[in-house]
């Protein structure tokens, strides 16, 4: 019985720590995802989101030491409802984040973002972003960081979101928890 206890835990020690980055890709690429209710933590190196992804009140654990947890590049994607966590909130602008945002028209809703070293969303080559009723905390470098690179972004909403980055030491801060920078004059020689 001992023997049998021990093997059932080891089996859930196993699926609490394994790595849901191919099958929850697989799912996206389908199209619109709604994850199940009650679902364990699932854990996650980067996914592409090619299609919108509602948590559904599950939690995505991010193993990554640098780069995002999440990529949105296409046009229109949502991400909604559920929380995302790095593994350290140690500062480093070269860290890991929850999410790269560069697509005309994406949407973060509802999300609660946090442990992350550099930033919590970044991108900036997408016009009119959207990141509302979010709450991001415990993000080492700056909540949400968005420079074009490419054109002057045009539009988008911040809004109803909850910055707290008050476990990093006030001589330590570096960086503003939001910043936006307008489009680069593009040259060609």
């Amino acid at each position: 019985m001992k023997k049998a206890l021990i093997l059932l835990l080891s089996l859930f020690a196993v699926k609490a720590y394994a790595d849901d980055t191919a099958d929850l890709q697989s799912m996206i690429n389908k199209g619109d995802v709604t994850l199940p209710a009650n679902h364990a933590p699932y854990s996650i190196t980067n996914v592409r989101l090619t299609h919108s992804l509602n948590l559904n009140g599950n939690t995505i654990n991010c193993t990554l030491n640098v780069g995002p947890a999440f990529t949105m590049r296409a046009q229109g994607i949502k991400l909604s409802n559920g929380e995302i966590v790095g593994m350290s909130d140690a500062t480093n602008p070269s860290g890991s984040s929850a999410l790269e945002m560069n697509g005309d028209n994406d949407t973060v809703d509802h999300v609660y973002i946090h442990k992350f070293s550099a930033y919590a969303i970044y991108g900036g080559d997408g016009n009119a972003p959207i990141v509302i009723n979010s709450k991001l905390t415990d993000i080492g470098y700056s909540c949400i960081f968005f420079v074009s690179h490419k054109y002057s972004i045009k539009g988008g909403v911040i809004a109803n979101n909850l910055f707290d980055r008050s476990m990093l030491s006030p001589l330590t801060v570096t960086e503003g928890a939001l910043m936006l920078r307008g489009g680069v004059k593009l040259t060609s020689s």
